[in-house]
């Protein structure tokens, strides 16, 4: 079998954004769970999408992978 392997020149990183407290003492979504948050900077991006069970937000960081050495 003959094959080659190239990486990406970015890496990626996964974060949370965790719930708020409400004037109720509950937690909820720190932002809109209902809309896609995409937050563009020349080459990075990061992505945040809603988990509904725990009310907080996964976000994908992707970075160049220079930024880190």
């Amino acid at each position: 079998m003959d094959y080659s392997q190239e990486y990406i020149q970015h890496a990626y990183c996964e974060l949370t954004i965790p719930p708020k407290i409400n004037d109720k003492g509950e937690e909820e979504f720190a932002m809109d769970p209902n809309h896609l948050h995409i937050w563009p900077k020349h080459s990075f991006m990061m992505i945040a999408l809603p988990n509904r069970v725990c009310f907080d937000f996964i976000y994908s960081r992707f970075i160049n992978s220079d930024f880190f050495y």
